[in-house]
Formats: structure tokens, C-alpha cells, sequence
């Protein structure tokens, strides 16, 4: 039985394969070739291999927006579209690995099984990344109406009528918070988004605006 995933791990950098399929690194972060953003959060860690670029022992990669990682075949399984022999074929060939595939390759059972729950996770997450778009525009559409609210209502318009309206006191009291979860929407990682977009709070708002985007 040949076992070639720790040989791999060993002889390729994270940084190496990365850089290779044209994603250009600076200081170790990127924008996530697994989905859409324009704030670098895909990191890489060149120490041993596993997603997480704050483990000083792995050598990995982690989106803290979509909330995928793993090691260098992980990443060559995702980027190139293939399964893991298709990956170890490919990391053979660019890196001159000099594995041979005259006999059969074989994944230990722990092994297999790790991938297909790092698969089962990878759509879990993809489903996720879609709904926290819908909360985030949620989220904006109701911060903008708030912000009408308060505009319509403020000194000197219509000062008679503030002290009166409900909505604009209420819009007083909402505006900062809701600002606040934005700012998470946008910025925040996949953790912090995932316990936001299941809070009742959010999913009301995101059921009755997620229409207005």
C-alpha cells in the first residue's frame, strides 16, 4: 500500500501551489479564488499544511469569508475541479514528485472519509456564503431606511411631528446596532456571520427586505 498524502505535505509548499494557479499572494493574503469579495481574506500559512494560517505547525489555507481551508491537496482538488487522485496527479507533475501510479493508489479509510466530510462542509458552506449575501443586502436596505427615516423627521424638518413619531424614535434606537451588523456582514468571519444570520433578529429583517435589493 502506497500512501501518498504525508509524502506530499512534506515536499510541497501551500504558498507554491497557490502562487502556481495564478492567485497573487501579498503578505500571505488574497482574494478567495472560491468566491466572489473584494477584501482579501484567503490567507496561507507556510509552516506545514493545513488551512488555518494561524497554526504554527501547519502548512494550510483558510478563507475566513467562505470558511474553506485545508492542505495543498485540498487546494488542488477545489481550485482544478478534479478528485483527490486527480489532485495527487497534478501536484506530481508540477512539482516532479516522482510518484509513480503504475500500482494502485490506495486512501486509508480515516483518510477517505476525512475528505468526503471536508465535502459535505464545502456545500454546507457554499450555502451559507449565498445566504449571507442576502442578509447583508438585507441588512443595508433596512440601515438605508433608517437612515431616511431620521433624515425625514431631524430638526429643522418637520420638528413639530418628531416627538410624535414612533418610527423615528425607534429608528434612533436601531440604527447603530443595525450599522454594527453590517459591519460584520462585510468584515466579520465566517463564524461571526454564521451566529448573525441565525439570530431572529436578522432573520426577520432579511424576510422582509431581502425583496428590496
Amino acid at each position: 500500500m502506497i500512501e501518498y498524502t504525508e509524502y506530499i505535505k512534506e515536499n510541497v509548499s501551500i504558498i507554491d501551489i497557490v502562487e502556481r494557479a495564478g492567485i497573487n499572494l501579498k503578505h500571505n493574503k488574497a482574494c478567495c479564488p472560491f468566491h466572489h469579495e473584494k477584501t482579501p481574506s484567503f490567507t496561507v500559512s507556510e509552516k506545514k499544511q493545513f488551512y488555518y494560517s494561524v497554526h504554527p505547525k501547519k502548512n494550510i489555507f483558510k478563507c475566513f469569508g467562505c470558511g474553506i481551508g485545508g492542505d495543498v491537496i485540498e487546494f488542488t482538488r477545489m481550485f482544478y475541479n478534479t478528485d483527490f487522485i486527480g489532485a495527487v496527479k497534478i501536484l506530481n507533475t508540477e512539482f516532479n514528485l516522482g510518484i509513480e501510479f503504475n500500482k494502485k493508489v490506495s486512501i486509508k479509510p480515516a483518510e477517505k472519509e476525512k475528505y468526503i466530510e471536508k465535502g459535505l462542509n464545502r456545500v454546507i458552506n457554499k450555502i451559507y456564503v449565498r445566504r449571507f449575501k442576502s442578509v447583508e443586502m438585507a441588512l443595508i436596505a433596512y440601515y438605508r431606511r433608517l437612515h431616511q427615516i431620521i433624515i425625514y423627521y431631524i430638526p429643522p424638518h418637520n420638528m413639530s411631528l418628531c416627538k410624535f413619531k414612533s418610527e423615528y424614535i425607534q429608528a434612533l434606537k436601531d440604527i447603530d446596532r443595525i450599522e454594527y451588523y453590517c459591519d460584520i456582514m462585510l468584515y466579520g468571519d465566517f463564524e461571526e456571520k454564521k451566529r448573525l444570520v441565525e439570530t431572529e433578529e436578522v432573520k426577520k429583517i432579511e424576510r422582509k427586505y431581502s425583496t428590496k435589493q
